[in-house]
């Protein structure tokens, strides 16, 4: 990249504040008036025909116009493709002209470039006729338009693409929309198997040229690339990941060939395929948006959309506004909700079955007999006598009564019914009383007596269930029986049932039965097999013990991997010890209040219901995290738990990265304060920036940073000091070569009072730079920015002066502390670690010039950028090699970039910096994480993945004990080595709800995750995003 012409093209491009925070839509939005088709060209008498339209009322101004270019491999299409595009921006006050030209086989390039060069000048010579504004013509094409419209961009006359038809007007256009084109004809390959180009000739890119074994000067000479210079207008490109037609990467090289020659470009990534815009309407529009959004920042707006939104004007350079932005249009609405608990009460030897009596109590069903609970003293209270305990195995509530299925027989609460054989394994509900079956046959009740039939079905019988039909179906290990009117029928073959060996029975809402047990669920409408859930459509296990419809019509069913439930749509699963006392789930009962009561090998657990919102789950997890999270001198992390699983006894612990957790506490408390000025929030605030400042001053050094520090009288840290054998440093010497062996890792402070940790890592350092710059923007006044200027300065100082390393108080870096050039461009050792620690150390000095202002930090910057090649590490600087890629890179950029973005004004680094933030977040849209949105959002000016945000935040469990996840014996899913091969992963996202305690520097798709309940991790993770929410306008307060 040449450093001046970087440098001097700044004074050439002015990006608005528009492309960062503009609304995207137009204060216009009118009726559309349509002219043509109007012949705009004429070739050997045959016409070319644009069709034009533009709003209805003329206004005051001259329009700009906008010629949009069909796609179509240049052998096929029509004008009418783009309609869409023509009505939508002749609505937001722009002239549309969507034209044809000529195409393939007949013609070849470059006669299709002539006609668009021709239409064009057409509109600049009928500029008058059309209120058109001539200086200003955007040039918009898909696909094979995409390429034309670049062309029209880049080429001059000189280059002899002219052509002769509408002479004595310009051709050149003032701004590029390339969308999903071909920039680069050399580096393009037909896909294989395209349908549209079978018959056609072997390759339609070398008909296109002309040649039928072009060489490369062929290629280049039709690929707007070649042609690509400093003063072309400002280009918008949009293009699929996924697409297999035109590969992502020319729009990507295309882009980065136009940052390097100064060209204003942004890019658009969306997680689609080719034509994406005419099979997915959201993205498209989405897309639009942006488009606008582009030509307003670079002055191309329509009429009536020349002032800023009213969102406030976050010009890059300045700090951020002190109070919250107002909400955006499309901003999560914190409607109620329903969150779920977990409340456990265990029984010694587990459950068999559960049911809830009229008047609410539980009641259990064990191998010891019945119990009853008091719930408000948390214990059980038998209800079998005591010579008459065994095993119960089924329970029906009925009226005021218990009715108990027994080892021995039937009893009615206490009572033992007589005439009842034994054991009893199900009980129904019928009209007139009860029936109750066992191996040995089936009773009804018949007023104050008991009718006993002969069993003609499997002795193995397992439940039992009345039809609103009169008829009684009946669940064995061989099958399923419906008897009905003295007949009886079986389902018992693979056609007729899913499974033979049935478990469980249960109605829906609709009145289907469904039939549960090993293999998965049966289900039957009319007395006929309808549907069936296997792990193929989403059931998690094929071990079904027990069905049940729970609240809202949801059907649940209790298998040997947690309980499941079905809404319709999906399956979703509550297991582990957050959601159950044992995964093993048997049964499932309901009370009035909806919460599901499941029995379990372990005891009953109830999963309760209640509704919140965000603001109050926010109030819940800030109230946890400043009653069991923060340690003297104020640092913000998790918490050990002596006995696991119990909060009321907690322990502070130390963490290896104190300092960058307790800054993002900081920040979270930042954006609390600026969203809602409370007191509160500011002064905690302080006290984090106090004691990452301690974690300096500590160190009795001039700007070394400790990790962490404790109380002198701890004893029980991580990571104690190390003495390596000789043979045990030439292994370590071999696995990892720039590991630093450290004796004494915690030493003393001045005063001895503290223990503070050395050895600290870039990691740390990240964190401390992105709580400096919010702490500044948005908090500190007066002195306490001076105080905040001085301790910036030296922590920047003291890396400045260590060679961009990090010098511990040995007079050696630290292990991780490396951002100097000779290490990450010329040591193969980081190679990893070139892109994001160029981003870090970039982040810091433009922070640190930003609140101290001494210009030596920003000349560093630019020494970095230019003289030492940093600009080109920081394109891609987040690594997708599956082996070099962890979740703790994604987090450290996350932090790193604001500080870019927020406060470089040079436009083309901007667009540098834009490029790189979207090749960051393209990973991490799908992963349904709201910090990653809501700060690529802050720095791009869009809201990206609302739902996905706001489901992460609903479904969030507010059980924060780090309880092991293990998630491999599902089989709904499976089990891969990616997208990192570090871990065993889960092959799609699940919800928060069923995956481990989340912390954005950890791997959202780990199938096990966990501490068996040792630890409780700290709210912080859930909070920063929620309030950076509110701020920024992504959450309505």
């Amino acid at each position: 990249m040449d450093r001046l012409r970087i440098a001097d093209c700044g004074s050439r491009i002015v990006l608005q504040s528009a492309l960062l925070f503009a609304c995207a839509a137009s204060a216009w939005a009118g009726p559309v008036e349509y002219h043509g088709p109007i012949v705009y060209a004429r070739h050997e008498g045959v016409p070319l025909r644009m069709t034009l339209a533009a709003p209805k009322e003329p206004g005051l101004a001259p329009r700009p116009a906008v010629l949009l270019i069909h796609g179509g491999c240049w052998l096929f299409g029509t004008r009418s493709q783009l309609h869409w595009y023509t009505r939508r921006f002749a609505e937001e006050g722009y002239v549309a002209a969507a034209i044809q030209y000529r195409m393939m086989p007949k013609h070849r390039f470059p006669k299709c470039l002539e006609d668009c060069k021709a239409a064009v000048r057409w509109l600049r010579l009928h500029a008058a006729e059309y209120n058109i504004d001539p200086d200003r013509i955007i040039a918009l094409g898909n696909s094979a338009g995409g390429h034309l419209a670049a062309m029209l961009g880049a080429t001059e006359p000189k280059d002899g693409f002219e052509g002769t038809v509408n002479p004595g007007a310009s051709s050149a256009v003032q701004a590029t929309v390339g969308m999903y084109g071909v920039y680069e004809l050399s580096g393009y390959r037909d896909p294989k198997g395209f349908f549209a180009l079978r018959g056609i000739t072997k390759s339609f890119v070398k008909r296109f040229v002309g040649k039928e074994t072009p060489d490369c000067d062929t290629y280049k000479w039709a690929s707007p690339m070649t042609y690509a210079h400093a003063g072309m207008g400002p280009v918008f490109l949009v293009h699929g990941t996924h697409d297999h037609i035109v590969r992502y990467d020319q729009s990507t090289a295309f882009r980065d060939r136009l940052v390097q020659l100064g060209v204003p470009v942004h890019m658009s990534t969306v997680p689609y395929g080719h034509i994406f815009d005419f099979l997915h309407a959201s993205a498209r529009r989405k897309v639009f948006d942006e488009i606008l959004a582009f030509l307003k920042g670079h002055g191309l707006q329509s009429q009536g959309d020349s002032s800023m939104d009213s969102r406030p004007s976050l010009y890059p350079g300045g700090a951020l506004p002190r109070q919250a932005m107002p909400p955006r249009p499309d901003a999560i609405a914190d409607a109620p909700f329903v969150q779920e608990r977990h409340e456990p009460y265990p029984i010694e030897g587990g459950a068999r079955t559960v049911a809830v009596d009229a008047a609410g109590d539980i009641w259990a069903g064990t191998d010891t007999g019945a119990y009853r609970l008091d719930r408000g003293h948390a214990r059980w209270q038998a209800m079998t006598p005591k010579d008459d305990r065994g095993p119960v195995f089924t329970l029906l509530p009925e009226g005021g009564t218990m009715w108990i299925g027994a080892w021995n027989g039937l009893y009615r609460g206490e009572q033992k019914i007589e005439g009842v054989g034994a054991p009893i394994a199900a009980l129904a509900k019928i009209p007139g009383g009860i029936a109750a079956a066992g191996p040995d046959g089936l009773w009804i009740q018949e007023g104050g007596s008991w009718r006993h039939e002969t069993p003609r079905w499997a002795h193995s019988l397992r439940d039992m269930i009345a039809g609103p039909d009169g008829s009684l179906w009946i669940a064995t290990g061989n099958g399923l029986y419906r008897l009905k009117d003295n007949a009886i029928r079986l389902y018992q073959d693979e056609n007729a049932i899913l499974t033979c060996d049935v478990s469980s029975l249960a109605f829906d809402a609709t009145g289907a039965l469904w039939a549960g047990g090993f293999g998965g669920v049966t289900v039957f409408r009319d007395g006929e097999r309808a549907l069936h859930f296997t792990p193929r459509n989403g059931l998690p296990s094929i071990h079904v013990h027990d069905v049940a419809q729970g609240p809202g019509g949801v059907m649940w069913a209790g298998t040997r991997h947690g309980v499941t439930r079905y809404d319709g749509r999906s399956w979703s699963l509550r297991h582990s010890r957050r959601w159950l006392l044992d995964d093993d789930a048997r049964a499932v009962a309901f009370d009035a209040d909806g919460t599901a009561w499941i029995a379990t090998k372990k005891g009953i657990s109830a999963i309760t219901r209640e509704s919140t919102t965000l603001a109050q789950k926010a109030a819940h997890f800030h109230g946890v995290c400043m009653q069991r999270h923060i340690r003297e001198p104020w640092l913000v992390e998790r918490c050990r738990l002596p006995v696991p699983g119990d909060v009321s006894r907690w322990e502070p612990e130390d963490d290896d990265n104190d300092g960058s957790y307790t800054a993002q506490y900081m920040v979270m408390e930042c954006f609390r304060y600026a969203a809602t000025g409370d007191p509160e929030a500011r002064e905690n605030a302080r006290k984090a920036f106090e004691a990452m400042r301690f974690l300096q001053t500590v160190t009795g050094t001039k700007g070394f940073v400790a990790r962490t520090v404790v109380p002198a009288s701890w004893t029980n840290m991580h990571d104690p000091g190390e003495c390596l054998t000789p043979q045990e440093r030439a292994r370590v010497r071999l696995e990892d070569p720039r590991y630093k062996e450290v004796g004494q890792r915690w030493l003393p402070s001045a005063d001895g009072q503290w223990l503070w940790k050395r050895d600290t890592s870039s990691d740390e350092m990240t964190g401390h730079f992105y709580g400096y710059a919010f702490y500044y923007d948005l908090v500190a006044e007066g002195a306490e920015r001076d105080i905040v200027r001085d301790h910036v300065r030296r922590v920047m100082d003291h890396i400045i002066d260590g060679g961009y390393v990090l010098i511990d108080v040995d007079g050696m870096h630290t292990r991780w502390g490396v951002w100097a050039p000779e290490r990450l461009n010329d040591d193969p050792n980081w190679a990893a670690e070139r892109g994001i620690n160029s981003v870090e150390i970039l982040s810091y000095l433009k922070t640190a010039h930003h609140i101290i202002g001494d210009e030596k930090y920003e000349r560093e910057y630019r020494r970095l950028l230019f003289d030492c090649g940093y600009a080109e590490n920081v394109r891609h600087a987040q690594s997708y090699a599956p082996a070099w890629r962890t979740h703790i890179d994604d987090e450290l950029l996350m932090m790193a970039y604001p500080a870019l973005l927020l406060y470089e004004t040079d436009p083309v680094l901007r667009a540098l910096y834009r490029a790189s933030l979207d090749h960051w977040y393209k990973s991490l849209r799908a992963e349904e994480n709201p910090l990653a949105n809501f700060t690529y959002g802050l720095l791009a000016g869009e809201h990206p993945e609302p739902a996905g945000s706001a489901t992460f935040l609903r479904d969030a469990p507010l059980d924060l004990i780090c309880w092991t996840v293990d998630n491999t014996r599902r089989e709904d899913i499976q089990i891969v080595r990616e997208p990192i091969w570090e871990h065993r992963q889960t092959s799609r996202l699940l919800p928060p709800s069923e995956r481990g305690v989340v912390r954005w520097d950890k791997n959202p798709w780990m199938a096990v995750h966990g501490e068996e309940g040792r630890s409780e991790w700290c709210p912080v993770f859930w909070l920063l995003p929620y309030w950076m929410g509110r701020y920024a306008g992504f959450i309505k307060s």
